[in-house]
């Protein structure tokens, strides 16, 4: 029985004999092409058949499609990571604000809240005199992203909670001002 394939890679119709359980034979049998005697020699010379019905590859399109997908879901990470970023940035902000809101808190307990010591820490803390009557050295409150001029002390309650207002000056530093109100809420 002779069965007739197309040979895809090589353009030529083949008559072959069906396949053989052997493997040996199977290389080493010989295949017989319509397009005549160079048609035999060439297939003679590869060892092997090449026919489509046993091939396992992947399509252009479907290579594509998946460099397409591929594309658009790290697009969407990148997208998502920015943002974790740029908040990671503002709670350093946070939580220097809340350094600056515990240290006013304690000078307030002991120097008492009034007009003149409002608009005495009413300033940024980039000024000396006002850092030390907090506590804080020079390098307290430099982070990768903040430094003591960032944070304004906006406003202060009776009980001596302060509304700290921060903005980011440092190179790499967030854009835009974040303000720890006096309820606590961080905007």
């Amino acid at each position: 029985m002779i069965v007739i394939n197309f040979c895809f890679d090589l353009g030529l119709f083949i008559l072959e004999k069906p396949p053989v359980l052997n493997l040996r034979r199977a290389l080493i049998e010989p295949i017989y092409c319509f397009t005549g005697r160079q048609g035999v020699q060439m297939i003679k010379q590869l060892k092997f058949r090449r026919s489509t019905k046993g091939c396992r590859g992947f399509t252009m399109i479907e290579l594509l499609t998946v460099i397409l997908i591929v594309s658009i879901l790290a697009a969407v990470s990148m997208a998502i990571m920015r943002g974790r970023i740029e908040s990671a940035k503002w709670s350093e902000a946070n939580a220097g604000a809340g350094t600056v809101r515990r240290a006013v808190y304690a000078y307030t307990a002991d120097n008492g809240v009034d007009a003149t010591r409002a608009r005495f820490l009413g300033e940024n803390l980039s000024v000396a005199t006002i850092r030390l009557a907090l506590g804080f050295d020079a390098m307290d409150l430099s982070g990768k992203y903040f430094v003591p001029g960032d944070y304004t002390v906006t406003a202060i309650d009776l009980r001596g909670t302060a509304e700290i207002t921060v903005t980011g000056s440092k190179l790499g530093a967030p854009q835009g001002i974040k303000i720890l109100r006096i309820d606590g809420s961080w905007q």
